[in-house]
């Protein structure tokens, strides 16, 4: 019996699948992981929850390999974040960790050379060729980027309805869909709202653009445009940087956003930039893909090439503790936090 357990973790909820031969065998969802969000303690409480969730099924010692996708794992810093959090939860061991656009690529079987556009909530298109060199675009957040995100088409439409019920842009139903969406009186009310919430409640609103797009809204169809236009230039670069232009690469459009027509907007968007891509729909779940990974991780006795590793060149106890570098910056609990997440590892040393 060989048991594999796959991890995406996002801005907005994490979903983790136990495999046993190629076959689903537990699936859970917990709360987001993306330490940038969350902090390390809010990615430690989600992981904590889904793996103790997955020890009802078995013992962690049973699984093989665990293979941990998170958003905003880009750099070694963010990489040893998480490892920390892992071996606070016992499977550092066993556990690799990248972010969630490999996912996305080995969704669509494209690990190894293609492209992926993310769009959920943020956006990022990443690459990878055939000599193994990787290539991100976009993936900046929503102050710097998110290009073709849900957050940006909804911001767009708030701005569209904003300037309609001003009388200084064209008339649209998204000012109606707003304001009967929060039942208020007026915009005023889906204003005072907008400012007292995060990115992920603001994306929620995208749905309302499609549908309103659906139902023949010229200024909702132009956002879908544009934001599709937008993501398809990220593509395009990412080809140009990586020597794919002139091929045919595997794009895999990946995440909820594509759940609709924005797939065919953004497919043929990337078919004027990208004649020969072969625009694509994942095959699998990130999280099923992960713990392919995971399993090929054990296979191939290595992590694929495009994997973030975290160099060691000292002793674990004299290389820097990322996870602690910043603590003259945190407040008293924050402080407090980091240190007691680092104390629950001495013990499990000592013992070791």
């Amino acid at each position: 019996m060989a048991l594999f357990i796959g991890v995406d973790g996002g801005a907005s909820r994490t979903v983790g699948v136990l495999v046993e031969d190629d076959r689903v065998v537990a699936r859970y969802v917990v709360g987001p992981t993306n330490p940038h969000v969350v902090g390390e303690s809010g990615c430690l409480d989600a992981l904590r929850d889904l793996f103790e969730s997955f020890r009802r099924h078995t013992s962690l010692e049973t699984v093989q390999a665990v293979w941990l996708g998170i958003a905003g794992v880009y750099t070694p810093a963010d990489v040893a974040i998480v490892q920390g959090v892992c071996d606070t939860l016992g499977i550092g061991d066993k556990t690799r960790v990248s972010h969630d656009l490999v996912l996305a690529l080995a969704s669509a079987g494209a690990e190894k050379c293609g492209i992926a556009v993310v769009a959920g909530t943020g956006s990022c298109v990443f690459g990878v060729n055939a000599e193994g060199d990787t290539c991100v675009a976009g993936g900046r957040g929503h102050l710097l980027g998110d290009e073709g995100s849900g957050y940006a088409i909804a911001v767009e439409a708030l701005r569209a309805s904003s300037l309609f019920e001003q009388d200084r842009g064209p008339e649209t139903s998204l000012l109606s869909r707003f304001v009967e969406r929060f039942g208020v009186s007026g915009f005023d009310g889906v204003v005072r709202w907008t400012y007292t919430v995060d990115k992920s409640d603001i994306s929620s609103l995208a749905p309302l653009v499609f549908e309103a797009a659906e139902q023949g809204d010229d200024v909702a169809q132009g956002i879908l445009e544009d934001g599709a236009e937008q993501l398809a230039g990220l593509a395009h670069d990412v080809a140009l940087r990586l020597g794919l232009a002139e091929s045919a690469p595997t794009t895999v459009l990946y995440g909820g956003l594509f759940d609709g027509g924005y797939f065919d907007l953004v497919k043929d968007a990337i078919g004027v930039l990208l004649p020969e891509a072969d625009v694509v729909r994942p095959d699998v779940e990130g999280a099923f893909a992960a713990a392919r990974l995971a399993r090929d991780s054990v296979v191939d006795g290595m992590a694929p090439v495009h994997l973030e590793a975290v160099p060691v060149t000292l002793p674990v106890t004299e290389q820097k503790n990322w996870r602690s570098a910043d603590i003259d910056r945190l407040s008293t609990r924050e402080m407090l936090e980091v240190i007691n997440i680092e104390d629950r590892k001495i013990a499990p040393a000592v013992e070791q």
